[in-house]
């Protein structure tokens, strides 16, 4: 057995390529065993009215955003 204060031999390419697929393989595995997200339910269309207001306030932060720039 390998002396566990000697630093294990490096990996070959081969044996690098089998581990990440085994890992690869292993997490699929897992991902099909748990259970499909429920599927998130679309947002709401805003209204007009809603529009303008989100509108008005992005207006209202450039402008203050632009006041800050000049100091």
């Amino acid at each position: 057995m390998l002396d566990p204060k000697k630093k294990r031999p490096p990996l070959t390419r081969a044996a690098a390529k089998k581990l990440t697929e085994r890992a690869r393989l292993d997490n699929i595995r897992e991902a099909e065993k748990r259970k499909p997200a429920k599927p998130v339910p679309a947002a709401p269309e805003l209204t007009e009215e809603e529009k303008a207001k989100r509108a008005e306030v992005a207006k209202r932060l450039r402008k203050l955003s632009k006041k800050r720039m000049r100091g």
